[in-house]
């Protein structure tokens, strides 16, 4: 069959098998010792990303060397930097998930990826390790964004990887452009018309397809819209065929990321997959909407593309940054993220007539992906309103929230210590492993269904619940409660991001705007000059003169400017 009923125990697995592939290596996605692909996906373009920002410095990736990170990778001994060695990990598990021809099953699609692995013969939250050396797991359909997300990764690895290993380097170019070739051969729309789940929920016919290649809502997070994912794949082969010398192939990919609705930008609203608001979550990309990873790629080599489409980019995330700094300075506790759809539904864990409105699932995520545009904003621009934007951000999540709670472990006199994770079990055994420091939870959200948060009092559709406070820190509260890959992945960006940030800032002495090393009258005399508007005015570092830390000259020394 195309997909086997549920299996409840490794002995069943191996009477309804049709084959077996060899799946080890890669993350697990953390609550369930389930391994995604869309999931490592984001998770491996975010520390990937994050590596190839720090590149574009002179200095930037000292910190990534081996033996020496700033992301404190325990991996030592050899030649590359430990974040790249990571990321290739991953990589090599999701290669190992690619469609073979003689596959009994899925043969007819091979060169596509499967979508995840699903870990089956235990029981979540429980502790029992004996899954990890006995129980069996159902390798999930093929599915195009499980295929375009390792078509994405590995074409970015493999520019990131050229000069430490010019083999492996060619190898992930290729591997990538056959997966997106695949895409292009097996590709069709989905079929979104209405109709009833056998269930009784209302759902789109394409979900009770049982060849479908997308990924519907009765196996895992509903994404029937994958174009996102090819306009980033295409973006990232376009830039790689690029900058290792396959042009003929490089135009191909350009043509088609051009052809995308929403090419060279970044809107600060995504619908689609893992978004509730119909109108646009406020989000600037998540696991279902990945168009703003390509376009942020193509910002850190905007010299590839024509001048007008670069400048449109710039602008876009600029315009994105300034949509979430709003919202920051509008809500409360200065979070860049907020609900303002109508209600919505979650018909396969809550009755149809219960409508939610809040915070979506994994808020926290939400905010550091809006935080990764403040930084590129403030990289644009150098204006420290975005930097600033930034470290509000990472207030709220650090405990400035009506629960005064920290999210990420370790951090912080009353923070998260008991994720919900497969893994890291102490509260339900202190024989068990403890969460480590550094780990973010997915957060307040209104969809609070799990039994743990819903015993303490916790209504789903409630109208006087408060989204912030929807939340409790146990290893129960799955729905409150998770560390997933992406967002820890985005937790080390942005950490990184201020680390930078934070080093650079302090490269110069407040006042000091003729940057000689020290405030003295002649900065004094300086800034007077630049006043009055003088000739051969000019000052070495206007940051110097921010003394508010607004981004901007002091009010008062523009309003002089001005009035002169």
């Amino acid at each position: 069959e195309w997909r086997t009923e549920a299996m409840s125990a490794p002995e069943d697995a191996e009477k309804q098998s049709s084959s077996r592939i060899d799946t080890g290596g890669g993350w697990y996605t953390g609550d369930n010792f389930d391994k995604d692909m869309t999931a490592g996906g984001l998770a491996v373009w975010t520390l990937q990303n994050l590596y190839e920002r720090a590149a574009q410095e002179d200095e930037g990736t000292s910190g990534f060397l081996d033996g020496y990170s700033n992301l404190n990778i325990p991996e030592s001994d050899s030649d590359y930097p430990d974040i790249l060695e990571e990321c290739r990990y991953e990589l090599d598990f999701m290669a190992k998930m690619k469609v073979q021809q003689n596959e009994p099953a899925w043969g007819d699609y091979a060169g596509l990826y499967y979508h995840a692995l699903e870990g089956i013969g235990f029981t979540a939250n429980q502790p029992d390790y004996d899954h990890e050396y006995h129980a069996a797991y159902a390798v999930q359909p093929p599915s195009f964004a499980a295929t375009l997300n390792y078509a994405a990764c590995a074409a970015q690895g493999a520019r990131l990887w050229a000069q430490f290993d010019p083999d492996y380097a060619a190898e992930l170019l290729q591997s990538a452009a056959d997966a997106y070739e695949a895409y292009r051969q097996y590709y069709y729309p989905p079929d979104l018309t209405g109709t009833t789940h056998p269930d009784g929920w209302l759902c789109v016919k394409e979900t009770l397809n049982p060849q479908s290649l997308y990924a519907p809502e009765s196996l895992t997070d509903g994404d029937f819209e994958v174009r996102d994912d090819a306009y980033w794949a295409a973006c990232e082969l376009y830039i790689s065929a690029k900058e290792m010398n396959a042009d003929l192939a490089a135009q191909s990919y350009l043509k088609d990321l051009s052809d995308y609705k929403n090419a060279f930008q970044t809107p600060s609203r995504i619908t689609g997959g893992g978004n509730e608001n119909t109108d646009g979550s406020l989000t600037l990309f998540n696991q279902g909407n990945t168009a703003a990873n390509g376009s942020l790629s193509l910002l850190l080599h905007d010299t590839l593309i024509p001048a007008e489409q670069a400048k449109v980019l710039r602008s876009s995330v600029v315009d994105a940054a300034d949509a979430f700094m709003e919202t920051q300075a509008h809500q409360g506790y200065g979070i860049p993220y907020i609900y303002d759809g109508e209600a919505y539904y979650e018909p396969t864990s809550l009755p149809t007539e219960i409508g939610l409105f809040g915070y979506e699932y994994d808020s926290n995520a939400r905010v550091l992906s809006n935080l990764i545009a403040m930084a590129y904003a403030y990289d644009l621009t150098g204006n420290t309103a975005y930097l600033s934007g930034v470290s509000t951000g990472m207030d709220y999540l650090f405990g400035c929230n009506p629960l005064a709670f920290s999210f990420i472990t370790g951090y912080g006199s009353y923070h998260a210590e008991n994720p919900s994770h497969g893994y890291w079990l102490n509260e339900v055994d202190p024989a068990l492993p403890k969460a480590p420091d550094g780990i973010i939870v997915s957060g307040p959200n209104a969809w609070a269904t799990d039994p743990y948060i819903r015993a303490l009092g916790f209504v789903p559709g409630e109208p006087e619940q408060v989204s912030q406070r929807c939340y409790a820190d146990s290893t129960g509260a799955h729905s409150v409660n998770a560390a997933s890959l992406s967002s820890n992945a985005a937790l080390a960006w942005i950490v990184s991001f201020l680390q930078d940030a934070a080093n650079e800032e302090h490269s110069f002495v407040m006042g000091d705007v003729n940057a000689d090393g020290e405030y003295s009258v002649a900065d004094a005399v300086l800034l007077h000059k630049w006043l009055l508007t003088l000739p051969d005015a000019e000052l070495a570092d206007w940051r110097a003169a921010d003394f508010s830390g607004d981004g901007k000259i002091d009010y008062y020394a523009q309003e002089l400017k001005e009035n002169t």
